[in-house]
């Protein structure tokens, strides 16, 4: 039987079903949450856990990859967990798969599979965006404390307060950081410290607890008052590998409630060193500048002269200037009667009388009009002589023209 064209191009590789199947498993169910029993497991040399989780029903393969390991937790057959991750397809083996990101006990599922729920909420509302992060201050003026007055949170902040920058006053908001009533605390300590507006820097935290007990800074309502709050906050909620949402939310971000103080204050002896540096480097420009203020002086004080000095100076400049001006102008004088005797000498030149002097003579008719050639002329007609010293008239005989030559 021969195949069709088009039945062909619809024949896929094993790898290009496996992979299609992949791209569709990971866009249709994404992340999940899942709640069962471990079987099969194994611990790989390279530091990834594979296992099953199973139910009475069926069962899934799961791995645990290396960089997503928590420190707080050991796993064994047949424990009651619930993982949270990504659904994936292993292509090399056409094996359904679960990418675990995070491993719970199932007496916190349901407070895992809550907290994911408000985390995507709230990121999705954008309460973790960090465009939406407010600056803490460099140097608090008046540092606020929201946690538990009698909880060892406290002395750990006010201990690493006091070793950095002792001199930064301390508010303290007392709350409850545990239990079905502590939310409500949080915000009404939230509110207080706006109202009295006398801190630009406030620090939430507690101590490490299980999830339950850190259960009231995932609330949302918490969640949004931490938002809303005009004062920059650090939390400091747990230890270093726990995580809640008031920390998501938070401007800043701390391990614990000891780095959370770290955070919110500088070392003052930092502080200290680096001003003692600034003062030593104003001192030395300080002194260079007197140096060079009094060698300045010294130089004005050589140039200083005495006013009877500086105006005989200044009188024997005008000598100079008019002595200067009186030859300028001789010589613009002389310059003035050489271009005059020119010009006379060239007026002269051109003077009528002079030509008559040297035997020439003005030839005019009886109208006064100048004579300048033959044909202006006829016989019997009277002309005017005009010689250089008179005048004498005559009579024209004839006419010969030189063209008649």
């Amino acid at each position: 039987m021969q195949l069709s064209t088009d039945t062909e191009q619809k024949i896929l590789s094993v790898s290009d079903l496996n992979q299609a199947a992949r791209d569709q498993l990971e866009l249709g169910l994404g992340w999940v949450s899942v709640r069962g029993e471990i079987s099969n497991l194994v611990m790989a040399q390279s530091g990834h856990v594979y296992f099953s989780l199973k139910d009475p029903g069926a069962q899934c393969r799961c791995v645990y990859f290396k960089r997503s390991h928590q420190s707080n937790i050991s796993l064994t057959n047949g424990q009651q967990i619930v993982i949270s991750g990504r659904v994936s397809l292993y292509t090399p083996r056409g094996d359904f798969q679960v990418i675990v990101s995070l491993i719970q006990d199932d007496g916190e599922g349901k407070l895992a599979l809550a907290f994911e729920r408000n985390k995507k909420s709230l990121q999705k509302a954008g309460l973790f965006d960090p465009e939406s992060k407010k600056t803490f201050p460099t140097l608090p003026n008046h540092l606020g404390v929201i946690t538990s007055p009698t909880g060892a949170a406290l002395q750990d902040i006010l201990s690493v307060l006091k070793q950095r920058f002792p001199s930064v006053p301390v508010r303290i908001y007392p709350c409850m950081v545990q239990g079905d009533t502590a939310a409500p605390t949080i915000i009404a300590a939230l509110q207080a410290a706006q109202e009295e507006n006398c801190c630009d820097g406030l620090i939430i935290a507690r101590g490490g607890g299980s999830l339950e007990d850190l259960w009231p800074f995932n609330e949302t309502d918490v969640a949004h008052a931490v938002f809303q709050c005009s004062i920059p906050i650090i939390s400091g909620v747990g230890h270093e590998t726990d995580t809640t949402i008031c920390d998501l939310v938070a401007d800043v971000r701390a391990a614990t409630p000891s780095n959370a103080a770290e955070l919110a204050v500088p070392n003052s002896q930092h502080w200290l060193e680096r001003l003692a540096r600034q003062q030593q480097a104003l001192n030395q420009a300080c002194l260079r500048h007197l140096q060079y203020c009094q060698q300045q002086l010294l130089t004005r004080e050589k140039q200083l002269r005495s006013p009877q000095q500086r105006i005989q100076e200044q009188q024997q400049n005008l000598d100079h200037y008019q002595a200067r001006l009186n030859a300028s102008m001789r010589a613009i004088l002389q310059q003035a009667k050489q271009q005059l005797e020119q010009r006379r000498q060239q007026i002269n030149s051109l003077n009528p009388k002079r030509l008559l002097e040297k035997g020439y003579a003005l030839v005019s008719d009886e109208s006064g009009n100048a004579i300048s050639s033959i044909k202006a002329l006829a016989p019997e007609q009277t002309l005017c002589i005009t010689l250089a010293d008179g005048e004498a008239r005559t009579r024209v005989e004839s006419v010969e023209s030189a063209d008649a030559e």
